[in-house]
Parts: structure tokens; C-alpha cells; sequence
């Protein structure tokens, strides 16, 4: 009964997800899956809305066009850098990248760069800091 509300709350995404999954299923590397959306095709024609196969979730989506290896690379990723940045206490990054997670089981925008500053995020805890930096955030920590 909730999984039916979630459904129609979120347009039925979770059903056209387990279409897709049923249709193409998962494997380690990927699939080339040719992707149906309810715009306009390549060619700059109407698509049929009967063909609709795309899949909104993000971490669905990476594991079918990339495989289930990439995928659980991103959430190991994702999840690692929640854990530093909790240790480091970044706590409005951590809420930041809660919410992108979130937002990801919903929207198939999480790899673009426009769209998602994980990756930036990654490059900011990963640099060293220097000296000035750490006294800087010490002093403000007080």
C-alpha cells in the first residue's frame, strides 16, 4: 500500500524503474540500452509514449547504462564522503549530499556535472590544507 502511494506521488517512477529492470535487468558492465523519454527523439520527431522506457533514478539508471560495478562504486563514493565529511565537520555538506542522494532515487541527473558538485565536493576533502586553513577553522570552531 506505501510503495503504491510513493508510486503515484512520484508519477510512477517506481513502476517505470521495475519495467526497465524486468525488460533489461542488471549486469556487471552495462547494457546499451536505447533510452525512450516522453520529448523528442533524435531525430526531432514526437516520441510514441507507449515506447516510454526511461528510468529516473539515478542509481538504477548508472547501474543499467554502466553496469553494477560502476554503480556500487558511486555509492561507496557517495557514502565515504559522507563519513569524511561528518568526520571533518562539514555537517552542512553531509546535509547537502543527503539531499542529493535523496533527489537522485528520483531524478536521473546525478552524474552530470552541472546538475551534481560531488564530484567537486570529493577534490575539496581530498586536497591537504594548509596551515592558515586549519588554524582558520580551528579559531572558527571555538
Amino acid at each position: 500500500m506505501i510503495v503504491f502511494i510513493i508510486n503515484q506521488l512520484t508519477g510512477s517512477r517506481l513502476s517505470l524503474t521495475l519495467k526497465a529492470l524486468e525488460t533489461y535487468g542488471l549486469n556487471f558492465f552495462g547494457s546499451n540500452i536505447e533510452w525512450t523519454g516522453a520529448g523528442l527523439s533524435d531525430k526531432g520527431t514526437v516520441n510514441n509514449f507507449n515506447a516510454y522506457n526511461y528510468v529516473d533514478s539515478s542509481f538504477v539508471k548508472v547501474c543499467m547504462d554502466y553496469g553494477v560495478i560502476f554503480g556500487i562504486i558511486i555509492v561507496l563514493a557517495f557514502t565515504a564522503l559522507m563519513v569524511v565529511s561528518s568526520r571533518k565537520r562539514e555537517y552542512l555538506l553531509v546535509f547537502v549530499l543527503l539531499i542529493l542522494g535523496l533527489h537522485a532515487f528520483v531524478d536521473n541527473l546525478f552524474l552530470r556535472m552541472c546538475f551534481n558538485s560531488l564530484f567537486f565536493c570529493l577534490a575539496y576533502l581530498i586536497a591537504p590544507k594548509s596551515s592558515n586553513e586549519v588554524e582558520s577553522s580551528r579559531a572558527w570552531a571555538r
